[in-house]
């Protein structure tokens, strides 16, 4: 299957939710954990390096939208677990392994 080839090709253009409930609905189908899940029009991005995992949250919406990421803000510095992001905004964690 190719399915992160073509659709979620369409979807990272176009950002149309009921194509996103799809491919999830896909990866439950497979049987694939959801280790990060945001509302729609929130993306989170994960970059990793040797035993350290960041999460970038960016907040598309014109609304504010809350996101659970579980780590260190690196912002505040503060154990987190959630935050409503403002709408545009972005919240940078280093999530817990």
């Amino acid at each position: 299957m190719m399915i992160g080839t073509f659709l979620g090709s369409a979807y990272e253009a176009d950002r149309d939710e009921p194509l996103g409930r799809f491919i999830r609905s896909m990866l439950d189908w497979a049987g694939v954990a959801h280790p990060m899940l945001a509302p729609p029009g929130v993306e989170i991005r994960t970059l990793i390096s040797g035993a350290d995992r960041i999460a970038v949250a960016f907040n598309h919406n014109a609304a504010p939208a809350e996101v659970a990421l579980a780590g260190v803000d690196l912002e505040s510095g503060a154990a987190v677990t959630k935050k409503t992001l403002d709408p545009q905004d972005v919240w940078i964690v280093k999530i817990r392994r």
